[in-house]
């Protein structure tokens, strides 16, 4: 009888790494042990350099800890070593995206769902991907096929409403972003391009009330502060943009924009003296948005 005490810790590991595939090695018995550690998997990858899915598990790690160069060397190795392992190409398509290389991570995405059918999460990837290179419509394509293959995706739907608010198709984009909110994809994000979409459609009650559920989501967000502010300023609600504003000036003064809009916030509250005083604190921070001011201020009080 094989008593597992007795083999090395990598040797071990390999059992458990291998449990379920068509590996060799039999699975030991079953005992309640912790995951491995990163030490143990780079251990088992060195133990077992051909063994495919020990590299995929190394690197799935490595991406955890966002060490994306050694990650991407381990899912390299393990997609060498079986191309039609859909797992592996997908991890490394993901993690070439990380890096930036989008066309070698379209390929391995769709290496991905050539090796498995059906294989929703691999679209998803390409979808993304295509977003990122500003081709809406293969991006479409892409993300129309992940959800046919995983009806409840609220991930894809929410990547198709960003793939037709780019193209303009405003009304096309809502209908995504509610169903990817339907499925469950309740974060800042979608309540923010819900809300940017809506307002672009000239909705701004409702892109209102989804800036403010993005905000209740993310309370310290310059971006929808400052979002937001401009849509109470637009709308002629000045107290409410000052307020709006003036927490985004807070939280970061460094930024410009919103002390661009709280000065015309103040003018619009007839505060020429606040208005100037954020005047003075943005010509440092941008020289554009400042001359842009300028010529709406009253002249100084002697």
């Amino acid at each position: 009888m094989l008593r597992t005490s007795s083999l090395p810790a990598a040797v071990i590991l390999l059992f458990w790494v291998l449990a379920g595939t068509n590996g060799a090695l039999a699975k030991p018995p079953r005992t309640p042990t912790p995951s491995p550690t990163l030490q143990e998997l780079q251990a088992a990858a060195q133990a077992a350099p051909d063994q495919p899915e020990a590299q995929y598990e190394l690197g799935k790690a490595l991406a955890r800890e966002n060490r994306w160069p050694e990650a991407l060397a381990a899912l390299k190795r393990a997609s060498e070593l079986k191309p039609d392992f859909a797992e592996a190409q997908y991890s490394r398509g993901a993690v070439l995206a990380k890096l930036g290389r989008l066309a070698a991570a379209r390929e391995a995405f769709q290496a991905a769902a050539g090796a498995k059918k059906n294989f929703a999460k691999a679209y998803l990837g390409l979808g993304t991907v295509y977003l990122q290179e500003n081709n809406y419509a293969e991006a479409v394509s892409a993300l129309r096929t992940a959800v046919k293959y995983r009806s409840a995706y609220p991930e894809a739907y929410y990547k198709w409403g960003r793939a037709y608010f780019l193209q303009g198709k405003l009304d096309a984009a809502i209908a995504k972003y509610r169903q990817a909110n339907a499925l469950g994809k309740n974060d800042t994000e979608i309540y923010y391009h819900l809300g940017a979409a809506l307002r672009k459609k000239g909705e701004y009650q409702s892109a209102t009330r989804e800036y403010l559920r993005a905000l209740k989501s993310d309370p310290k967000n310059l971006r929808i502060l400052n979002e937001l502010g401009s849509l109470y300023l637009e709308r002629g609600e000045y107290r409410r943009a000052a307020a709006t504003y003036e927490q985004a000036v807070a939280l970061d003064p460094r930024l410009a924009e919103p002390h661009y809009g709280l000065a015309l916030t103040y003018l619009r509250l007839r505060l020429p003296e606040k208005a100037r005083a954020e005047y003075d604190a943005l010509k440092p921070l941008d020289r554009d948005l400042a001359r842009d001011l300028e010529g709406q201020l009253p002249a100084p009080t002697p």
